[in-house]
């Protein structure tokens, strides 16, 4: 068989190569979706910047649909083309053979959801950091940003009806996770270890690339630590899809609570209730006892044959 072309290119190249493989997917996955978005939405493209406005609830289907777009764009499509040009075995080098039991999966989801309150607390943390004096000027910036973010973030979950729930999980949900590993722990993890020749420097630098791309510095700690537990996810289990299985979970959770929640304040207030200690704590056992777990099952020797 044919070698791939850049098969024997060196991490680094390939990194390189790959960021161009993002910008050109990218742009024409724009495109492609501001072509469809005219007849489907009548949108008019002189007037583009007034249907991104997320505060007009009649924009909010076509900004849904432009994400959709942008994240296949950005996220899905490229780690797949890197993996054909980059292996002759595509799926392997995705690690995305089927490999793991059923109850791995059942494990991390456990897992995840013990790590949700452990998650808000460490967010709440983040959120009441504070830069030095002299930076208070970016400081009020990026928490006018992360104002803003969350603003977005809300109204755009804001849906009453079953379609518009799975509308919502399908673009929260299910493309962020199949699409952000793929693209950070299929890709990126694996060429910066192939680089560093360190699994664990890899993992730590694309969590922090993972929770930086996001561009909320007050929530920029707890999705580093979810990057942090993904990456490791798949270290142990040589599976991409328990990572893209715990990703799903994690968002999913947050979608439904969302639906569910009589407004906002009694979801903030869901939030708050899972700080406190009594759900800590046992969330906090909980989660270290699955990880435990699946990290030995996954690394010993005489079990891993099973699966």
């Amino acid at each position: 068989m044919k070698h791939p072309l850049f098969e024997n290119s060196s991490p680094f190249l390939k990194l390189i190569f790959f960021f161009f493989i993002i910008l050109g997917s990218f742009l024409i996955f724009l495109s492609i979706g501001t072509l469809f978005a005219v007849p489907i939405f009548g949108i008019n493209i002189s007037d583009f910047g007034y249907y991104l406005d997320i505060k007009n609830p009649d924009n909010i289907p076509f900004i849904k649909f432009m994400q959709a777009i942008q994240h296949m764009g950005m996220y899905l499509i490229p780690p797949i083309i890197a993996s054909y040009i980059y292996s002759r075995r595509p799926r392997t080098y995705l690690k995305a053979n089927f490999q793991s039991p059923i109850f791995l999966f059942v494990i991390t989801f456990v897992m995840v959801l013990a790590a949700i309150p452990l998650s808000s607390y460490f967010g709440s943390l983040n959120s009441q950091m504070s830069l030095p004096e002299s930076l208070s000027g970016l400081e009020n910036k990026l928490k006018l940003m992360e104002e803003k973010a969350m603003e977005a973030t809300l109204l755009f979950l804001n849906v009453s009806s079953v379609k518009g729930l799975f509308v919502n999980l399908f673009i929260v949900a299910v493309l962020p996770a199949v699409g952000e590993e793929f693209f950070f722990r299929g890709i990126i993890q694996k060429l910066i270890k192939d680089w560093t020749r360190n699994i664990h420097i890899s993992i730590f630098i694309t969590a922090i690339i993972f929770s930086a791309v996001h561009m909320q510095f007050f929530t920029f700690l707890p999705r580093f630590l979810l990057g942090m537990l993904f990456g490791y996810l798949l270290f142990w289990s040589k599976s991409i899809w328990l990572p893209i299985f715990a990703h799903f979970v994690n968002n999913t959770v947050s979608v439904l609570v969302f639906y569910f929640s009589e407004n906002i304040s009694s979801f903030e207030q869901t939030e708050t209730e899972m700080m406190q200690p009594s759900a800590l704590i046992p969330a906090f056992i909980l989660f270290c006892s699955t990880l435990y777990f699946f990290y030995y099952y996954t690394t010993n020797k005489k079990t891993s044959n099973l699966s």
